[in-house]
């Protein structure tokens, strides 16, 4: 999650809290229980569209890795079908590269990463 959201989220706790605390202590006073109120609101609803942008960010960070490895791949298959029959090793190369492209995406999926 980037730093700027998580931050949005800490200051958000911060407001909820106060303003129930405002609530709580100001239960005499209806104007306090209005502001209060008003704050609870405010900062709800503020949380769930943080969280929604939260969300994207995090759909667009794995869109985008998907593309990085798309291009990977296509690089691959361009660069293996290109090869001539006299070079054996950098088929080999290629073959490894892919391996360890799978091998590192398991890895990841498993969350070793």
């Amino acid at each position: 999650m980037p730093l700027f959201l998580k931050l949005i989220d800490y200051l958000l706790a911060a407001v909820f809290i106060s303003a129930a605390i405002i609530i709580y202590f100001g239960s005499s006073n209806q104007q306090h229980v209005i502001v209060g109120a008003g704050a609870l609101a405010v900062a709800i609803f503020s949380f769930l569209l943080n969280r929604s942008s939260v969300n994207n960010a995090r759909k667009d960070a794995q869109q985008a890795e998907l593309q990085k490895k798309a291009e990977i791949y296509t690089s691959l298959l361009t660069h293996s079908n290109s090869l001539e029959n006299n070079r054996p090793l950098a088929k080999l190369i290629l073959v490894i590269m892919g391996g360890y492209l799978y091998f590192s995406q398991k890895l990841e999926l498993h969350g070793y990463v």
